[in-house]
């Protein structure tokens, strides 16, 4: 099965939501801001891997590998 992760990532907070092919969200995770321009480069990096591996340790059917096309 195919998923779709996507990223709203902004001064305030950073969204990260994962939905299957159809559209439909199966997980999804915040963390801090990710303008690097806010909270520097490294913290901002920092915030968006925090969001990601949230949202799919959620899943106990996916991996982060899964997200990716081979």
């Amino acid at each position: 099965m195919d998923y779709i992760l996507g990223v709203d990532g902004g001064g305030s907070k950073t969204t990260v939501q994962i939905a299957d092919t159809s559209g439909k969200v199966i997980s999804q995770a915040v963390s801090g801001s990710s303008s690097y321009k806010s909270v520097g480069i490294n913290r901002a990096i920092g915030n968006l891997n925090t969001a990601v591996f949230d949202a799919v340790k959620k899943l106990k059917e996916i991996s982060l590998s899964s997200l990716f096309k081979r």
